[in-house]
């Protein structure tokens, strides 16, 4: 994801004067936006940087261990942020068009309020500010979008860990892997009827020396003929750095299948996670989907590096959401393979291939988020998951290798000897106060990863490998004002 520096939103404003001149007929104006402020402690038990992820102490501002993997129901938004939108579009009378232009960034408030500690460009996040024009006709309804900054949002997948596309390397999710500065683009949708297709480009840069240009392009067609069924599917291939393998340029490239039924209430799994920003409400019934990702990615042979490697993967969920007078539910399973959870960090070493000799095992997750409803301004909200993370054993080492723990794009780590995989728990439990314009959200959450080890020191020159403790206790409020 983009920073956003003063220059960058100059440029912006001028966009937004340019495109929206008084000859304007008919001008509609409209400011969103969503100034967020949590104030707590990821980890009450411990206020230290030895902690996975690091417990920076209680504090305002928004903290690594507030979220949670089952987030991943939630999709992109850290709805801990600060957020401005502000959307400016303008009616032609004689034509059925429509011209705008939306201004959307993320602000860190915690460090605007520490005046020095950080630069200025490390404040201010795009979250998609684009420039647009839709129209509509007999043909169907035509949308084109410009992104100048950044294209994060613009992702395959509902589920955020079946997702591809993303351009985020600050959080180390970019499918173009080490690029500089933002990711613009563009993106071209037309639907007629029950038919929708949707067509992204996208542009990186990488950093110096090699400075060279990276294109990436995204397809996806959904077919819905009736509001109790939807076909969606997808397909996406983007370059890696020429610098990455030694065998030439690679490329990553997926391909996405998802069928739903009832998909009005499946849809809702695309909204937040986080108690302040929960998923919209459902009408009653039950609603079901399975999705599906293939994965390819083109690398350097592990065992012969001026090889290349056709490197497959693969993801596989299972949503569910049921909706009754009182009760709100939804809950998701899902597998990845190791090389999927790599995706935007390919590899044990960056570029190449996992071994062809050791024995992997794939991830598993179950994830389940339910709400009280009926209650005034009063929703509680429970959240939690399980998960067994990935891992990869080595073969043919003496002696025998120990099997590596898969988190995610360089996060691994050797289980500890003799020991077994364990699972990971985490839970939330969250009140949400609808105070309009106002919300205010506590909440209460709970971690225990029995698979995270580190090297301690054991005497002098010696240090071993143990678990580190795998239990966090963490509470908070977020206030949120709405605009």
């Amino acid at each position: 994801m983009a920073r956003v520096g003063p220059c960058s939103i100059a440029l912006a404003a001028l966009c937004f004067v340019t495109a929206f001149a008084p000859r304007s007929r008919a001008t509609e104006t409209e400011l969103r936006g969503r100034l967020a402020w949590v104030l707590g402690d990821a980890d009450l038990t411990r206020a230290d940087r030895t902690t996975v992820p690091v417990s920076e102490g209680f504090g305002s501002g928004d903290r690594p261990g507030y979220a949670l993997f089952f987030d991943a129901l939630a999709a992109r938004d850290r709805s801990r942020r600060s957020r401005l939108e502000l959307e400016l579009s303008r009616q032609e009378a004689f034509v059925d068009a429509r011209a705008f232009a939306v201004l959307a960034l993320d602000v860190d408030l915690e460090a605007l309020l520490a005046p020095g500690e950080r630069a200025p460009s490390d404040l201010v996040e795009d979250r998609g500010t684009r420039l647009g024009v839709s129209t509509a006709g007999s043909a169907g309804r035509v949308l084109v979008e410009l992104y100048p900054v950044d294209t994060d949002g613009l992702r395959l997948g509902r589920l955020r860990d079946l997702d591809f596309g993303a351009t985020d390397t600050r959080r180390g999710e970019s499918s173009f892997f080490d690029v500089e500065g933002g990711v613009p683009g563009g993106r071209v949708v037309w639907q007629r009827g029950w038919v929708r297709a949707e067509l992204v480009g996208k542009v990186a840069r990488t950093r110096s020396p090699s400075d060279e240009l990276l294109f990436g392009a995204l397809a996806r067609l959904t077919v819905a003929p009736g509001a109790a069924f939807s076909i969606d599917l997808g397909g996406g291939c983007v370059q890696h750095p020429s610098t990455l393998s030694e065998s030439g340029r690679g490329f990553s490239a997926v391909a996405r299948l998802r069928l739903a039924a009832f998909g009005a209430r499946v849809r809702a799994l695309e909204q937040r996670g986080f108690p302040a920003e929960a998923p919209r409400s459902l009408g009653p019934g039950l609603g079901l989907a399975v999705e599906g990702v293939g994965l390819v990615q083109r690398l350097d042979d592990a065992e012969r590096p001026s090889t290349p490697r056709l490197e497959p993967g693969w993801a596989f969920a299972v949503s569910g959401a049921y909706a009754a007078p009182r009760v709100e539910t939804w809950m998701s399973v899902w597998a990845r393979s190791p090389s999927f959870v790599l995706r935007y960090g390919p590899g044990l070493v960056p570029g190449r291939s996992l071994p062809r000799r050791g024995r992997a095992q794939s991830e598993v997750s179950v994830a389940i988020l339910s709400r009280l409803r009926g209650l005034g301004a009063v929703t509680p909200e429970l959240g939690a998951g399980i998960r067994i993370p990935a891992t990869f054993t080595p073969a043919g080492c003496c002696p025998p290798a120990e099997p590596l723990v898969l988190h995610g794009p360089g996060d691994y780590a050797p289980l500890v000897a003799g020991r077994r995989r364990l699972l990971r728990f985490e839970a939330r439990l969250g009140l949400v106060l609808e105070l309009s314009p106002v919300k205010i959200a506590p909440f209460v959450l709970y971690r225990r990863d029995g698979s995270r080890s580190a090297l301690v020191p054991d005497g002098a020159f010696v240090r071993v490998r143990r678990f580190v403790r795998p239990d966090a206790i963490g509470a908070g409020v977020a206030v949120i004002g709405e605009l």
